[in-house]
């Protein structure tokens, strides 16, 4: 019976954490082919309901508005996304009582969203932009600057929220192990000894790629992990056109992208006191970011060191990152007076959605295997009655609920999959003299060419973004006069 059980596990979490993911799936759909207002629609709905999601929805509405060349709306869905990460700058979303009592033994999702790093970078960056397109240089400087604090303030931003929500585990988990008088099973020390048993570890290494130990001491990381170059360098461009310095910025970008002879090119320009010249910078976001997709790890009951006695394998639900293709693998500029040049390749913004997942594992993990503990108490109870009764039908009585209450734990464990989907997969980077004819091409194998006017008289920015090859390429022009 016992063997029936532990593989029968598998199927019942499947069939358990199928749950309804109807809204992301469509807005997903509708930005792979380019159907951007369709896609702001639905996130907009969704971001209306005010709940708990509302600050990821308000995201991906203001990015689909940006991708359409609706950018009042997008900076509209950006400004309300805005006032929900301060109103969490506040209080973390981990430290609120009000909303997730006993929340972190049930599952992630009772908190709110609260977004990482690269949600507040391209937030400003976009909202920037969309400034920028419009002539309005002064908003445009001050979103790019906020988008440069917030790297800055990456490292002591995700430390605040790993600290609150390890002492949230703590304080919730040994509350609910008194209550339930599992002091024997539960404690904080035994959940922490778990979640860095070499076993475990691989265990989870092994399901989800992420090794929960390379992220304990956040001030170890390289800045290249964390540091958007492309953020750096068009900050370091747009001040520099703007005849506003941007020395200090393109340093960063040429730093963290050694080897690309534009990034050091534009430093050593800048470095030197040079004018940037009558030059078309393009940017191209090309294709979507890797996401996440739940998984059920099976944790087995010799680990959780519970004295031989019999329960059901305990299943946790974390999240798996998955990648997605990009929409080309090669870009290029074209122009009447300087033939067709590919575009350089800035940077992977998987990369830095890896390290913020990674993140978010480190406290991930030790919720899931404090649940686990829970959980298993009811289990662990049962199991010695079942072992001290000599009633067979008692038995099979005890070991039934048993089942039951192993089921209800897979059935409430559901990974946190939320994640800000529609941002880029890579960004490629080109600079050109501005052609006489004012016409910039822009091309790759599986698209239209697409044309884009710019001033004869000024350097100008291109920015295009491509999530899909299915997709219409948008497109935004940056004059500087």
């Amino acid at each position: 019976m016992k063997r029936i059980i532990v593989k029968g596990l598998p199927i019942i979490a499947f069939l358990v954490l199928a749950g309804c993911v109807a809204p992301q799936t469509e807005y997903n759909k509708r930005i792979a082919v380019g159907a951007y207002g369709e896609a702001n629609k639905i996130a907009t709905k969704e971001a209306n309901k005010n709940n708990g999601d509302q600050l990821l929805w308000r995201l991906q509405a203001g990015s689909a508005a940006s991708y359409s060349g609706n950018m009042a709306e997008s900076i509209r869905q950006f400004d309300l996304a805005e006032d929900i990460f301060q109103k969490n700058d506040q209080k973390s979303v981990f430290d609120k009582g009000s909303a997730a009592v006993g929340g972190l033994l049930l599952n992630d999702l009772v908190f709110d969203y609260n977004g990482m790093g690269l949600d507040r970078t391209f937030c400003c960056l976009y909202k920037a932009i969309d400034f920028a397109a419009q002539g309005k240089m002064s908003p445009a400087r001050t979103e790019l600057n906020r988008a440069a604090q917030h790297q800055e303030n990456w490292v002591y931003e995700r430390k605040k929220d790993v600290e609150a929500a390890y002492n949230k585990l703590n304080k919730e988990g040994e509350k609910a192990a008194k209550e339930k008088n599992i002091d024997s099973i539960y404690s904080s020390q035994k959940v922490e000894s778990i979640a860095s048993d070499r076993r475990v570890v691989e265990l989870i290494k092994d399901k989800t790629g992420v090794d929960y130990n390379e992220y304990g001491n956040l001030e170890r990381l390289s800045a290249l992990n964390y540091t958007s170059i492309y953020l750096a360098h068009l900050c370091g461009v747009f001040r520099w056109l703007n005849k506003d310095g941007g020395r200090n910025f393109l340093k960063d970008a040429a730093t963290l992208a050694a080897g690309n002879q534009l990034l050091a090119e534009d430093f050593r320009n800048a470095d030197a006191g040079r004018a940037p010249g009558n030059n078309v910078w393009v940017y191209v976001e090309d294709g979507l970011c890797s996401y996440r997709q739940p998984v059920t790890v099976i944790i087995p009951t010799h680990l959780l060191a519970l004295g031989g006695l019999f329960v059901m394998p305990s299943a946790m639900s974390l999240p798996v990152l998955r990648e997605r293709p990009p929409a080309a693998e090669r870009y290029y500029v074209e122009t009447s007076s300087g033939g067709s040049n590919q575009m350089l390749f800035l940077e992977n913004i998987d990369r830095l959605v890896r390290t913020e997942y990674g993140i978010f594992m480190r406290g991930a993990v030790p919720r899931e295997i404090a649940r686990v503990l829970i959980r298993v108490g009811s289990q662990v109870a049962l199991a010695v009655a079942a072992n001290n009764t000599r009633d067979s039908n008692a038995r099979v009585g005890l070991y039934l609920t048993q089942i039951g209450i192993g089921i209800f734990g897979i059935a409430v464990s559901e990974a946190d999959t939320r994640s800000w989907q529609a941002l880029p997969k890579n960004i490629y980077v080109h600079k050109v003299p501005c052609p006489a004819d004012g016409k910039v091409r822009i091309k790759a194998g599986n698209m239209p060419t697409i044309e884009v006017d710019v001033p004869r008289d000024c350097p100008s920015i291109i920015w295009v973004r491509r999530p899909t090859a299915f997709a219409v390429p948008g497109t935004k022009v940056i004059s500087f006069k």
